[in-house]
């Protein structure tokens, strides 16, 4: 067992109880009974994060997948074309051949990611 733990683990270990001492004087600080009562007053609720596809580009050019994927609403293509700035596929201003779509997009089925010219990140 003892070699299975490394230094990090020895050092906390050693100090198992003073840890716990004080982890329960900021519990009761806070008036939480645990951990994870302490931790749910700091959760987002159910903040929804975006769909992020990157595109294959050997196959697809990146201006091309933003249309395909925008098809819905042919203003949206154009805008999305000229501006990257759509509502519906964002070009990433970081890495070139990523998008962000709105979460909860499904594109299991989509062509695109069928054929290898979007990979679902």
């Amino acid at each position: 067992d003892a070699s299975l733990t490394g230094d990090a683990e020895k050092y906390l270990i050693l100090r198992k109880g003073p840890l716990q001492s004080a982890l329960a004087k900021i519990l009761a600080r806070k008036g939480a009974k645990n951990v994870e009562d302490s931790m749910a007053q700091y959760q987002i609720p159910d903040a929804k994060k975006p769909c992020f596809v990157r595109v294959n580009t050997l196959k697809l050019d990146v201006e091309t997948a933003v249309c395909e994927l925008g098809k819905e609403n042919e203003l949206s293509c154009l805008l999305t074309l000229f501006a990257y700035n759509s509502f519906q596929v964002q070009k990433d201003d970081m890495i070139p051949d990523l998008l962000s779509l709105p979460p909860g997009t499904d594109l299991h089925n989509h062509p695109l990611v069928i054929d290898g010219s979007i990979f679902m990140q």
